[in-house]
């Protein structure tokens, strides 16, 4: 059984409730991180756990991890992902389009969706099935 579907771990609507710094959590996104290949695109592999700036359950299994930026990503950094229980990667955060670098800086739940602010200074509102902005 994975971690994210024990339990003893789960709020009452079915969402897994680790703590934010609890060893379970950071255990369940190593092995997230670890199980994540590049994809046949060439994306690069998921960035190591300790870049994880936030992550949050979204229920079925599900996590939405926002990466810390690092030297040498992308001026327009795809930092943000959803990931199954398995760890692997169901989508990546779309930035809106913009001119110069652009990554995603923030992310929180918001009723039925995500609310992400970007670099570029957008606030949008994404759904966490897809990762598309809503409206």
């Amino acid at each position: 059984m994975s971690l994210l579907s024990d339990p003893a771990t789960s709020s009452a609507r079915g969402a897994p409730a680790l703590p934010e710094r609890s060893p379970d959590r950071a255990r369940c996104i190593r092995r997230a991180a670890a199980r994540v290949s590049p994809s046949p695109r060439g994306e690069r592999p998921m960035p190591e756990p300790a870049r994880v700036a936030r992550s949050i359950a979204i229920g079925g299994g599900r996590r939405v991890v926002l990466y810390a930026p690092a030297a040498g990503d992308d001026a327009r950094s795809r930092n943000l992902v959803c990931l199954d229980r398995d760890g692997r990667v169901v989508w990546r955060g779309e930035l809106p389009p913009a001119a110069g670098p652009d990554r995603f800086v923030t992310v929180e739940r918001e009723g039925d969706s995500l609310e992400v602010e970007t670099l570029s200074g957008r606030r949008l509102l994404i759904s966490p099935g897809t990762g598309r902005a809503l409206g």
